[in-house]
């Protein structure tokens, strides 16, 4: 199949494109604290608490966002590059990622009762697709390879 047929890198560069997204809400529009922040900390009355975090959390969140951009930047190279020609290294190198990126940032938020938890696990849901399509996609491949060590 040519590498222009196939789905997997067009779900994972669906991916990239997401993160950065999610990257530029932390970054420009993100607000101090979320409903599901004070939930979590148990506050009704967060202005004054508010008014002592913001400098500082505004910082967390550009920091948490300038990483989530740039992930996003190179998942998008990743997909249109190494992992649409089904390099077995770009397969694993998507699928570490992802373990440690979307994964992480999903059971968090699972912890937490955020209100971004269910579309976080649709994003999950969509890179783990994008590397078992891969897989299935690289088969052909993949078996000839076992059995040239055999």
């Amino acid at each position: 199949m040519s590498p222009s047929k196939r789905i997997s890198w067009k779900i994972l560069l669906l991916v990239g494109i997401v993160l950065v997204l999610i990257g530029n809400y932390f970054i420009f529009f993100r607000p101090t604290l979320l409903p599901e922040d004070r939930r979590f900390l148990k506050i009704e009355d967060s202005n004054e608490l508010t008014l002592l975090l913001k400098p500082w959390l505004n910082h967390v969140f550009r920091v948490l966002g300038g990483y989530t951009t740039a992930a996003g930047i190179l998942v998008i190279h990743l997909a249109q590059g190494e992992f649409r020609a089904l390099k077995t290294e770009a397969i694993f190198t998507a699928t570490l990622a992802g373990l440690t990126s979307i994964a992480v940032m999903t059971w968090t938020n699972f912890q937490i009762q955020s209100d971004f938890r269910w579309p976080l696990i649709a994003l999950a849901i969509l890179w783990a697709l994008a590397i078992a399509l891969a897989v299935y996609e690289n088969r052909d491949q993949i078996i000839f390879n076992n059995l040239q060590k055999i």
